[in-house]
């Protein structure tokens, strides 16, 4: 294919200046229709130009398109059979209306592969016998582009249909442990499902009907049958981990009659409810009391207020202040919980900083869901909410009034708890973000490679300089930078695998050159660990113009896996790998390495797969920099510093002052829709400068107040601004709050 590919280019790049020396036609069609398929229509495009006379060639390009029909099957690869259907069809009519017998008869050679040789070996081409395959071939292709469609879409929504059902169930089914427990569990929402669920089933049998009637009419190599199974057997049945429509008989789940039975056994059993309140706040307490004095079960189990209860509750009364204070308890058992498992952590010597870090992020996250349902439990308790559980609000909580004061006590509590986690929290980041390598360099034949990481300023000093390092788990690391060439004053990049010792396992240097031959300033513009190895982009300038980026990928012995140019020339700014998509995201800003926060280049997101292929690119308007992508579940957070961006809304936001700057927080979703962009105000200018993730629920970012200075580097130690957010963009901490 690369072989091919080099092929076409030179042959179209040289169209113009070799045009009189080019082999003539009917000597090259031979090597020509050799050629692999992808290769062919261009070759035989030249020819055309050159020589619109020769009627032959669109005949030669239909049999290549249909040739490709034939292969490609008509439910996998439709659009590709429909394609070359369509272009095969109209070569083949132009074909038909150009080609004559005296043309056959006159041009032998441009129609060879439809001759034959005599005895005497000369060639011998019948014009009927290629009329006849046109009079035989076009009516099938136009019978194709008739029927196909109807066929692939009811296939295909017939199978989408079903599929969607059967994600429907099993996400209902998904969320409840047991049959009986769905049946406790069961409210409206449930019950929209179970309508969606019958709605989507119904339709999925009434296309999958219109696609065995349309394959009646034209058939195809396929000529399927449904065997529908009933589901008797819980979080069994109907959980097939593949669903294919392609096999002669399709077994599929009967999710409506499922339907059907289930809310014929929909039914709920009450013994006195007030009873059974009291009984459970008993148990609560007990479990309470029990992990407060740190007798919790070993290992720990969570406390789970019951569901049936919750349900009864629920089903007579939707707003209960008990509910609320239920679900705060339970929440508040898995706090004291983890406050004494992170108090044992601290104890120990080989504490694993990134663990205790998401415990804290956990336990802030988990602090503010338990505010807001004491807020809950306030609001809801009114008057008559009291009167409907007197007895119970009199035995366990002092009556009305003790309701609001154990609420006001717990939230006192909890602000102290989540001050302390909040400063852990920081310190732990900013100790991560400051580590450094105990080895500082080391050497690998002529060079000395700094294995800190140091900024690459406008001007270097002589020598490598390390921009970019990631460890891995075994201590090992990937280090790059960059380094100026000392004959051609120009810049190179370089990559080098770190042994755990210190030690240069190997060495890469990369020098890029532009689509002139001219070689440019070499830099290695981001660094992004990935399975087996790392992903990097050089970026190459002339003049500080960028000319243009490349995406590799090096395995950890530092052999080339990929090597890809980018379209864009934008500077890349932030390389992330996604692990769930085997996917890269790259965030482009601005035309030099420099940052600053006036720059109003557009700010471009693109994604690519792990072959540097454009899944899609976005773009908006924002004056500043960018300063990391943050990798949630949903989606990619990228931050950074403006002093004037528009929002989702078309509305200009600005900083007070051009040199003043904001954090600002924008989230793409995996199809590339800017979801959100949101601005963090605090008083006065401030300036992000390192971000780090403990959890989607737990985000960092440490920066600095004071102007934007784009000339200084603040260190992780040195920030006096701290925020945490969510993979919502919804603040947990901010300085000052």
């Amino acid at each position: 294919m690369k072989n091919t590919f080099a092929f076409l280019l030179v042959l179209l790049s040289c169209a113009t200046t070799v045009a009189q020396k080019r082999p003539k036609y009917e000597d090259e069609l031979p090597k020509i229709l050799k050629l692999p398929s992808a290769g062919i229509p261009a070759s035989l495009k030249i020819y055309q130009r050159e020589n619109p006379e020769y009627v032959s060639i669109d005949f030669q390009l239909g049999l290549v398109y249909f040739d490709r029909y034939q292969q490609s099957d008509i439910l996998t690869e439709y659009a590709y059979k429909a394609g070359n259907a369509r272009n095969a069809l109209g070569y083949f009519q132009k074909a038909k209306v150009n080609i004559s017998e005296r043309d056959v008869s006159k041009n032998e050679d441009h129609y060879f592969n439809f001759g034959r040789y005599d005895s005497k070996g000369k060639l011998v081409v019948q014009y009927d016998t290629i009329r006849s395959f046109l009079d035989t071939h076009i009516p099938e292709l136009e019978l194709f582009i008739e029927h196909a469609p109807v066929i692939q879409s009811e296939f295909t929504q017939g199978f989408s249909h079903y599929d969607l059902a059967h994600k429907l169930f099993t996400g209902l089914i998904g969320n409840y442990r047991t049959y009986n427990e769905l049946l406790l569990m069961y409210d409206e929402k449930m019950e929209s499902v179970f309508s969606q669920i019958q709605k989507e089933y119904a339709s999925s049998l009434q296309h999958f009907a219109a696609y065995r009637q349309a394959i009646k009419t034209y058939p195809i190599p396929y000529d399927q049958q449904l065997k529908i199974s009933s589901l008797d057997v819980y979080r069994l049945d109907g959980l097939s981990a593949e669903i294919n429509f392609l096999v002669p008989e399709i077994e599929i789940w009967d999710y409506s009659k499922w339907v059907d039975d289930t809310r014929a056994q929909l039914q709920s059993q009450v013994n006195s409810l007030k009873t059974d309140l009291s009984a459970e706040q008993i148990r609560i307490n007990q479990a309470l009391a029990s992990v407060q004095q740190g007798n919790g079960p070993e290992p720990y189990a969570p406390l789970e207020i019951s569901k049936e209860l919750l349900f009864l509750l629920r089903k007579y009364d939707h707003s209960s202040a008990i509910e609320m204070l239920f679900q705060y308890q339970e929440a508040k058992h898995e706090i004291l919980y983890n406050d004494f498992l992170l108090a044992q952590l601290a104890q120990g010597e080989n504490m694993d900083t990134d663990r205790k870090l998401y415990l804290n992020g956990q336990m802030l996250h988990r602090l503010r869901e338990a505010d807001t349902l004491l807020l809950q439990a306030a609001f809801r308790n009114s008057t008559l909410n009291y009167q409907k559980y007197a007895e119970f609000f009199d035995t366990h909580y002092a009556g009305k009034s003790g309701v609001l004061n154990y609420v006001s006590g717990e939230r006192t509590s909890n602000n102290s708890v989540f001050d302390k986690y909040v400063a852990d929290i920081r310190k732990s980041m900013v100790d991560v973000l400051s580590r450094q390598p105990e080895v500082v360099s080391g050497k690998y034949r002529n060079f000395t490679i700094p294995l800190q990481v140091s900024p690459a300023g406008d001007s270097l000093p002589s020598g490598l300089i390390t921009t970019a390092r990631l460890e891995n788990f075994d201590g090992s690391a990937f280090v790059g930078g960059v380094y100026k060439n000392e004959k051609s004053g120009q810049l190179s990049s370089y990559v080098a695998g770190v042994l755990a010792n210190g030690k240069i396992a190997w060495f890469k240097e990369y020098r890029l050159s532009n689509q002139d031959g001219q070689a440019t300033d070499t830099r290695l513009a981001a660094m992004q660990r990935v399975p087996g190895g790392c992903a990097f982009i050089l970026n190459g300038s002339t003049a500080g113009n960028p000319q243009l980026n490349r995406l590799m990928i090096v395995d950890q012995s530092g052999e080339e896996k990929l090597a890809r140019d980018i379209e864009l020339t934008q500077y890349p700014r932030v390389l992330a790998y996604n692990e769930r998509t085997n996917s890269f995201f790259i965030v482009f800003k601005g035309n030099t390495p420099r940052k600053h926060i006036n720059d109003a280049s557009s700010l471009t997101f693109a994604r690519y797969n792990i072959l540097g292929e454009l899944a899609w690119q976005q773009s908006t308007d924002c004056t500043g920099d960018v300063v990391d992508v943050t990798v949630v579940s949903d989606g990619y957070l990228v931050s950074g510093n403006f002093s004037q961006l528009r929002d989702l809304n078309g509305q200009v936001v600005r900083t007070p002052s051009a040199r003043q700057s904001q954090l600002y927080l924008t989230k793409i979703d995996e199809g590339g829709r800017i979801v959100s962009i949101n601005t963090f105000p605090l008083s006065g200018s401030y300036s992000i400068n390192n971000v780090f993730k403990a959890s989607t629920d737990c985000i960092g970012f440490l920066g600095k107040t004071g102007q934007y200075d784009e000339e200084r580097i603040v260190s992780a130690q040195e920030s006096d601004v701290f925020l945490i957010l969510n993979s919502h963009s919804q603040v947990i901490y901010k300085t000052g709050n």
